[in-house]
């Protein structure tokens, strides 16, 4: 529950926000720790923001952070986890072979296109939101899982959890298994998307 916590508050939220719908405006995730996956609840009033909205105040990750990004700062970090086998890990704003840029983006060929509108079609289908912050949540519960990663060969581990997705009332809504490749030399994401009931790991 520690490490959870520790990704809960990378993710500007308060612990004691784990009871879900009370006086929640912002689209943000709330999350409760079991032993056999994560759940992601989705706030009252989440369904009231439409689909695809960049409201600043909705979101968990920093623009700031993001625009560096966009300008090129490859190394800054948007968000690190510590796992049990590797250590500290971090997902850096990256290029186009790794990082943030690279879900987004992809490597910049017609085959790889990144994976913001996969992570977007999987937020609009509960009611919308911003992709990349379902997506940090999504990679940081997986790497602090208990689950142990896969090696996925040249040097990179593939980690995954159950990701249980439910209203603000606790109606379950479906499952994700997302795919986080991180890797084991510089211990940072190297890429995330989601996967519906079984990840790629």
């Amino acid at each position: 529950m520690m490490l959870k916590t520790s990704a809960l508050s990378l993710l500007g939220m308060a612990t004691a926000t784990l009871l879900v719908g009370a006086g929640v405006e912002a689209p943000a995730a709330m999350a409760a720790g079991s032993q056999t996956s994560a759940r992601y609840y989705l706030p009252s009033g989440y369904r009231d923001f439409p689909a695809g909205s960049d409201s600043l105040e909705a979101s968990l990750l920093d623009p700031g952070t993001i625009g560096l990004c966009n300008i090129g700062f490859g190394d800054v970090s948007i968000a690190s986890w510590d796992d049990t086998v590797l250590g500290h890990v971090d997902l850096f704003c990256g290029d186009s072979a790794s990082g943030y840029i690279h879900i987004r983006d992809g490597d910049g060929s017609l085959n790889d296109i990144g994976h913001e509108a996969d992570w977007q079609d999987v937020v609009d289908s509960f009611g919308g939101g911003l992709w990349d912050d379902f997506m940090l949540y999504a990679t940081g519960e997986a790497i602090v899982s208990d689950k142990a990663p896969d090696d996925h060969g040249n040097d990179k581990l593939c980690f995954t959890t159950p990701i249980d997705i439910y209203t603000s009332d606790g109606t379950y809504i479906t499952t994700y298994q997302p795919t986080v490749i991180v890797s084991a030399n510089n211990k940072s994401v190297v890429t995330s998307y989601p996967t519906h009931f079984q990840s790629d790991c």
